[in-house]
């Protein structure tokens, strides 16, 4: 009783001396504090006395938080009360929640939730979209197909951030400076972090630095103009392979024709590019790759499926390894045959660039949406489906104002939901799909009077669970760990809410607004605000750890807002700023890792 809240139903599942219960959406075991009593029945014998019930009431049990009962139920427990009658009076079509993922993701619930047939006979089988699908494991992920860092910050989750605890006291380790604005969040590699940059008049850059710089050797490589078109308002995607690959689109909001673009990740050279024509069409948001196959929205474009590793360079299609081969030869023959020419004519003869390449495309599988939603959001891929948040142009009239889910395999769509304001941030996955909203773009002018709001809806059905007004707009994606849902607003606010429930856990009051979200390991969640303050908050109870103004640091001395989200890797913190011409001072902005040595 003492963890039920009063008017809560507890729901006991009784066999021989031992119970499972669920109250709320929380499951607890228990047995009895002491063993004892009359023999065991001779048709439902006993293994041990520590399972016979006490001789005497009231019985007394201890007992303790138990996630791996999410397997088969995960849900409220008056939903449970209603499949259980159900299933008494004999129904077959009862359907219920459970929480699929690994032995980890179950214990800090962050495992999906879908539904599942109830009844004994079909209790593997999945309800509502492919009936015949059991899972083959009693613990799987339903993520096991997207390896870490190939979709928008790191992972489903959005946690910007791998296992390894962040810094406990706030050093600067190294700080890139450089003109170029970073407003994408960062992502790190094996032995890089990736950064997307503006120059002048928003001239595109794409810039690999090395996680330990040997002196001034900081930056690994740079690819800009002509290699690069348009501005790059994304992070990229890794893709593992054959090559590790960068993936990332191009183009701006009010561009019109843009491309996907993939370069080799160990020095920039380019792969393929995917043109794709349109007003209104531009890649805004980190793709997804997974299962093999890209997934990435272009605002009036839709969604875009691709295989990248089937490639066609001078009109013949190949293998990607194939592929780049070819590619690799023709860079030769034009380095070779400049070689020739510089010695014929050294004043007017130019150096080659990667532009000069053949144009290499690779295979479009299906796309959706097309001149019906604007998608600037990242997607998620769960399982067997792609989410989709899809925002509605108040100016050009354009787009469609919700969250949709897409068949995986040919793009057809499996259910809609509307939302209230625009889902900038796009989609989270775990365990419902949980998307932040904002009445507001990036533009720190607009940001008094601004709203927002998350929603949290099942995955399978699109049914919302819950939903939670917010006095800011949310501009970056909601993280998810250990059962919280945590993320930044423009009211200067880190909220964590219960992912099942949306009720408040803790509030963080950082005094000025937030734009990026928040990286979040098991302890701690670090999020950076306009003003360019870190701020290190307890993940249990949202106290204040530590504050950094990177303003202040001699080794940054500039005052850059914080547009993309910061990412922990390894145990170090990686931030970028920018400066858009909205606060007085310096131009220059930095790229800053953060850590402990």
């Amino acid at each position: 009783l003492a963890w039920a809240a009063e008017r809560n139903t507890a729901v006991i599942f009784q066999r021989r001396g031992e119970q499972a219960i669920c109250i709320g959406d929380l499951w607890y075991t228990a047995r009895p504090a002491v063993s004892g009593g009359r023999p065991g029945d001779p048709d439902l014998p006993y293994r041990s006395d520590r399972e016979k019930p006490p001789e005497k009431e009231p019985w007394v049990y201890g007992g303790a938080s138990d996630p791996r009962f999410s397997r088969f139920f995960c849900g409220d427990a008056d939903e449970l009360v209603t499949a259980v009658t159900d299933l008494l009076a004999g129904m077959k079509d009862v359907t219920t929640p459970r929480m699929v993922g690994t032995a980890k993701m179950l214990s800090d619930r962050t495992g999906l939730v879908l539904r599942f047939r109830a009844d004994r006979e079909g209790f593997g089988d999945r309800g509502s979209f492919t009936p015949d699908a059991r899972p083959k494991k009693e613990y799987y992920t339903p993520f096991a197909d997207q390896a870490p860092w190939s979709t928008h910050r790191g992972n489903p989750q959005r946690t910007g951030a791998d296992d390894a605890p962040g810094p406990r006291k706030p050093k600067v380790v190294w700080a890139h400076t450089s003109s170029d604005h970073f407003i994408a969040p960062l992502i790190a590699g094996t032995d890089a972090v990736f950064a997307s940059g503006l120059g002048d008049l928003h001239s595109p850059a794409l810039h690999a630095l090395t996680l330990d710089p040997a002196g001034d050797r900081q930056i690994r490589w740079t690819r800009s103009v002509p290699v690069l078109r348009q501005p790059i308002a994304g992070g990229p995607a890794l893709v593992r392979g054959h090559t590790e690959m960068l993936v990332f689109g191009d183009g701006f909001h009010t561009d019109d024709g843009s491309a996907l673009r993939c370069l080799r990740a160990s020095d920039g050279f380019p792969l393929w590019q995917l043109p794709v024509a349109g007003e209104l069409v531009h890649f805004e948001g980190t793709p997804t790759f997974a299962g093999g196959r890209l997934y990435a929205g272009g605002g009036n474009a839709g969604v875009l499926c691709i295989d990248p590793a089937r490639v066609t360079v001078e009109g013949k299609q190949y293998d990607l390894p194939a592929a780049q081969a070819i590619l690799e030869q023709r860079w030769k023959d034009l380095l070779a045959k400049y070689e020739v020419d510089v010695k014929k004519d050294p004043e007017f003869t130019q150096r080659p660039d990667e532009s000069m390449l053949p144009r290499s495309t690779p295979k479009l599988l299906w796309q959706c949406g097309q001149d019906k939603w604007h998608v600037d959001a990242p997607v998620a891929v769960v399982e067997d489906r792609v989410i989709v948040a899809s925002a509605y142009l108040d100016d050009e009239k354009a787009g469609e104002r919700a969250l949709v889910c897409l068949n995986k395999a040919d793009g057809s769509i499996l259910w809609k939901t509307p939302l209230k304001h625009n889902p900038w941030a796009g989609p989270t996955a775990g365990p419902y799909v949980l998307v932040g909203c904002s009445s507001i773009r990036l533009d720190p002018k607009a940001i008094p009077g601004a709203t927002g709001e998350v929603v949290a809806v099942e995955a399978d059905t699109g049914k919302v669970r819950w939903r939670r007004d917010l006095a800011g707009g949310v501009l970056s994606s909601v993280a998810v760990r250990e059962g919280l849902a945590i993320f930044t607003s423009t009211d200067g606010k880190v909220r964590a809410l219960d992912a099942f429930t949306g009720k408040d856990r803790w509030s963080y009051d950082a005094g000025a607004p937030f734009f990026a979200g928040p990286a979040v390991t098991p302890k701690a969640a670090y999020a950076a605000d306009l003003r360019g303050v870190i701020h290190a908050i307890s993940l249990a109870d949202g106290k204040k750890q530590w504050t950094l103004d990177l303003a202040t640091e001699p080794a940054i001395g500039t005052a850059g807002m914080v547009f993309g989200s910061p990412v922990l890797h390894g145990g170090r913190l990686y931030v970028a700023t920018c400066n858009l011409g909205h606060r007085d001072g310096p131009k220059q902005n930095a790229v800053v890792c953060i850590g402990e040595k």
